[in-house]
C-alpha cells in the first residue's frame, strides 16, 4: 500500500477495522492465540482442580494451558476423553464441553429437568456461563441451543448456527484412510461437514484434542494439536528443518495454504512456510 499523509477520516477508518479485527479475534474462544500457554496441572486454581476431581474422577488431564489475554483471562483444561472445560481466572468454570454428551452431573438440575421433559433422548454436549447472566446449552441432535436465567428457568431456544454433525461413516474414505493410518487408536469425537457453496470440507476432532480438517475429496488440509502433532504426519525434510533450526521445539499446527504451500506452527508461535517438497521458502513471526 502507498503511504500517504492520512487525513483524519482515513484514520477513523483504519482504527475502527483494527478494533472490529480485535473483537472478532477475541470472540474466538478456541482460537491458538499468543497470550497462550501450556502449563501443568498444579498451576491451575485450586477450585478448577477439585471441579474435575469431583466430576471426572478416573479421567486424566491431557492439557491444561493459561491465557493471560487482559480482555478476559481463563483457563483451557481438556481431558483425555475429549471433555473440554474452561475456568475463569478465579477457577470458577464456565464453559464444559463434550461431543459425546456430558454427564448429568455437571448440567444444573433445573436444566437437565427441562431437556429431558422436552427432549427426550437428547444430549447435551456443551454447557455455558454467559456474562454471568445466563446458561446456555447445545444440544447433539436437534442442534438448538437453550438459554436459561441463572436460576435455570427457561427463557429461550435458538438454532445452532454451526455446521452439522455427520456420522464418521460419512467422511469421504481418502479421510477414513487417513485417520486409521495415522491416528490408528484414536476414536473420532466430532465430525463437522461446511457447505460453502460448491465446497464442502470435513473438520474432525479426535479424542486426544487432535484436529483435522479434509476437503470433500479426503485429502487433509489443516492439521492441529497444542502438544504437538506426530512426527509421521509431517513430511521429513519439514521435520529435519525444524531439528536443525529449532532445537527441540514441536510442531502444534499444519496448513496447506491456497497457494499450495505448507504452513507450520511451532510451540513459540513461529510460522515456517514451505513448498509441497518440503523446501523452506520463509519464517514468519
Amino acid at each position: 500500500m502507498t503511504r500517504k499523509l492520512m487525513m483524519p477520516f482515513a484514520k477513523a477508518v483504519i482504527f475502527t477495522l483494527f478494533t472490529a479485527l480485535i473483537l472478532t479475534s477475541c470472540d474466538d474462544k478456541n482460537a491458538f492465540t499468543p497470550e497462550d500457554k501450556l502449563i501443568p496441572t498444579s498451576e491451575l486454581p485450586v477450585t478448577s482442580r477439585s471441579y474435575v476431581e469431583t466430576y471426572f474422577p478416573n479421567i486424566a488431564i491431557s492439557q491444561a494451558w493459561e491465557d493471560k489475554n487482559a480482555l478476559r483471562p481463563s483457563y483451557e483444561v481438556y481431558l483425555v476423553n475429549g471433555v473440554r472445560l474452561e475456568f475463569d481466572k478465579g477457577g470458577k468454570v464456565i464453559e464444559i464441553e463434550s461431543r459425546d454428551g456430558l454427564p448429568a452431573a455437571v448440567i444444573p438440575t433445573e436444566i437437565q429437568s427441562y431437556v429431558n421433559l422436552n427432549f427426550p433422548g437428547e444430549k447435551i454436549i456443551k454447557w455455558e456461563l454467559e456474562n454471568n447472566i445466563e446458561q446456555e446449552v447445545s444440544l447433539l441432535t436437534s442442534q438448538w441451543e437453550l438459554v436459561f436465567d441463572l436460576e435455570g428457568n427457561y427463557l429461550r431456544r435458538e438454532m445452532d448456527d454451526k455446521d452439522p454433525l455427520v456420522p464418521v461413516g460419512e467422511l469421504p474414505a481418502a479421510a477414513r484412510s487417513y485417520l486409521q493410518t495415522h491416528f490408528p487408536n484414536i476414536t473420532v469425537s466430532r465430525v463437522r461437514e461446511d457447505r460453502d457453496g460448491p465446497k464442502i470440507t470435513y473438520e474432525v476432532l479426535l479424542a486426544n484434542t487432535t484436529y483435522l480438517e479434509f476437503n470433500q475429496l479426503g485429502a487433509v488440509l489443516e492439521l492441529e494439536n497444542r502438544a504437538g502433532l506426530p512426527v509421521n504426519v509431517i513430511s521429513e525434510r519439514i521435520n529435519a528443518y525444524v531439528n536443525q533450526h529449532y532445537t527441540g521445539q514441536k510442531i502444534i499446527k499444519w496448513e496447506l495454504d491456497d497457494r499450495k504451500q505448507q504452513e507450520v506452527t511451532l510451540q513459540k508461535d513461529v510460522e515456517l512456510v514451505f513448498d509441497l517438497a518440503g523446501n523452506f521458502i520463509r519464517g514468519d513471526r
